[in-house]
C-alpha cells in the first residue's frame, strides 16, 4: 500500500502539471470548437489512469517522481520537484523534521504517511458515499415519471432536465417546462448521450473522487464540466442552425437552477456556466478551417509534452557481484542517485537462511584500486546503534545516505557491512 500511495500522489503532482498547462490553453483557444478543451481535459484522465509513460525531451512534466519511493526508508527524506530552487528551500526543512532521530522508536515521515493515508482513505469513502446517497434520492424522485416518448420520461418532482444512467441513459424532464422549451432540452440531452458525455462525467468524477487531495483536480473537474456543455451547446447549433441561438438560449434561462454542488451525475440541462453559455450561444459561429487544423496541433503537442515523462539520467551503475561471510545472506543494489539533494544508494537485504540475521547501520563504500579496496568516506563516520533483524527467507530494501563519501572517480566500488566481527557482507557495483 506504500508504494501504491506514493505513486497515486506522483500521478496526481504529474497530471497537476498538465491542469495547469490546460488551464492557459483554454484562454487561447476561445475561437476553438469547444470540443478541443476536452480532448485537453482528457489528456489530464489519461495521466491519472496510467502509471506507467514513455519519455520525452518534450515533456513539459519537471518529475514524474515528485515524492521517491525511497522516501519512507531512508534517513534523509528529500523531494525532487524538478525546480531546483523550490528543492533547496523545501528539503532542508523535510530533512530537519522528519528525518529520524538516534534512539527514537518511530519515524516521523512514516507518522505522516499514515497519517495522510488515513486521511486520503476516508476522503475517498466521503465523496463515493455522497455521490451514492445524491444518486438513489434522484432515483426516488423519478420513479413516479411518464413516459413521453423513446427514453424521454416527464417528472413532476424534477426542478431541471437531465440525463440519467449508464448502459441505457433516460433524459428526464420537469412537467413544468413549456412544449416550446422541450424542444431544445431534448437536442441538448441527445447531443450529450451521442457525444458519451454521462460516461465522461462519470469517470472524471471517480477520479476526482481517488485523487481529491489535489486542488488542481478540483479545478480541473469544474472547468470539464463546464466545457462538456460548451462542446454540446455547439454541437446543437452546427446540428439546426444558428436561427435557433434564440430560442435555445432562452430554454437554457427558463430551465436553470443554481446548484455550487459538484456531483457525478446527473448531466443537467442548465445548471453549470449558465452566463458563460448564453454568451457563447449568442456569439457562435462556425471556426475557420484554419482554426480547427490550429487547435488539432495544439492536442498534438499538447500530448506529446503533457502524456510523457521527463529523461531520467542514465544508469549511472552496473551491478558486478556480490559476497558474503554469511551463509544465505545477500546484497544488491536497487538504485543509485547521485542527482538528489541527498545522493543515496539503495541496498536489498535478503536472507535465503532457516534463521533471522541481525545487521547494523553502520556501512562503508570502498573504492578499487591496484587490486585494493580503499574507503571513499570524505570524514570520519559516526552511526547510531541502530541495528536491524531480517527474519529468515526475508527481504528488506534500505536506502542509504552517501553524501558522506566521495564516489566522483568512475570504476568499481563495494558497498560493505560488518555484520559481526570479521564477517562481512557486500556488493560491488561499478560507475
Amino acid at each position: 500500500m506504500d508504494t501504491v500511495f506514493i505513486k497515486l500522489v506522483n500521478m496526481s503532482i504529474t497530471a497537476g502539471w498538465l491542469v495547469l498547462a490546460v488551464l492557459i490553453l483554454r484562454l487561447l483557444l476561445k475561437s476553438a470548437p469547444k470540443w478541443i478543451r476536452c480532448i485537453l481535459w482528457g489528456f489530464v484522465a489519461v495521466r491519472l489512469l496510467i502509471p506507467i509513460f514513455p519519455t520525452s525531451t518534450f515533456s513539459l512534466i519537471p518529475s514524474a517522481n515528485s515524492i521517491p519511493q525511497t522516501i519512507l526508508m531512508t534517513h534523509t527524506p528529500f523531494i525532487q520537484t524538478g525546480f531546483s530552487l523550490l528543492d533547496q528551500a523545501v528539503n532542508p526543512f523535510i530533512t530537519t523534521s522528519l528525518a529520524p532521530k538516534v534512539g527514537e522508536s518511530v519515524n516521523p515521515i512514516q507518522i505522516l504517511y499514515t497519517v495522510l493515508l488515513f486521511i486520503w482513505i476516508l476522503g475517498i469513502i466521503a465523496i463515493l458515499t455522497y455521490a451514492l446517497i445524491s444518486y438513489i434520492r434522484i432515483y426516488k424522485k423519478i420513479q413516479e415519471g411518464i413516459h413521453l416518448e423513446e427514453n424521454i420520461w416527464l417528472c413532476d418532482r424534477i426542478s431541471t432536465p437531465f440525463v440519467l444512467g449508464i448502459f441505457h441513459p433516460h433524459i428526464y424532464i420537469p412537467t413544468s417546462v413549456s412544449a416550446k422549451d422541450r424542444n431544445y432540452v431534448i437536442y441538448h440531452e441527445k447531443a450529450h448521450i451521442k457525444r458519451n458525455d454521462h460516461l465522461f462525467k462519470l469517470l472524471g468524477f471517480l477520479l476526482l473522487a481517488i485523487y481529491w487531495i489535489n486542488p488542481l483536480l478540483w479545478v480541473a473537474y469544474i472547468f470539464f464540466c463546464r466545457d462538456m456543455e460548451l462542446a454540446c451547446d455547439e454541437k446543437v447549433l452546427r446540428q439546426f442552425g444558428t436561427q435557433i441561438k434564440k430560442p435555445y438560449s432562452n430554454a437554457l434561462i427558463n430551465c436553470s437552477v443554481s446548484s455550487k454542488i459538484i456531483s457525478a451525475c446527473p448531466l443537467t440541462f442548465s445548471e453549470t456556466g449558465v452566463k458563460e453559455r448564453i454568451k457563447e450561444i449568442l456569439h457562435y459561429k462556425k471556426p475557420t478551417l484554419w482554426i480547427i487544423l490550429a487547435a488539432i496541433l495544439v492536442c498534438l503537442v499538447t500530448a506529446l509534452c503533457g502524456l510523457t515523462n521527463p529523461l531520467e539520467p542514465l544508469q549511472n551503475y552496473t551491478l558486478i557481484e556480490n559476497g558474503s561471510d554469511i551463509d544465505g545472506l545477500s546484497l544488491s543494489v536497487k538504485e543509485l542517485s547521485f542527482n538528489t539533494p541527498t545522493p543515496f544508494i539503495q541496498i536489498e537485504w535478503k536472507n535465503e537462511s532457516a534463521s533471522s540475521i541481525t545487521y547494523p547501520e553502520s556501512f562503508d563504500i570502498q573504492y578499487y584500486h591496484n587490486d585494493t579496496y580503499t574507503s571513499c568516506a570524505t570524514n570520519t563516520l559516526i552511526f547510531d546503534a541502530i541495528a536491524h533483524v531480517l527474519p529468515s527467507k526475508g527481504i528488506q530494501t534500505k536506502s542509504y545516505d552517501i553524501s558522506a563519501f566521495n564516489l566522483s572517480r568512475y570504476g568499481r566500488y563495494r558497498f560493505q557491512v560488518e555484520c559481526s566481527p570479521n564477517q562481512y557482507v557486500w556488493v560491488d557495483f561499478e560507475r
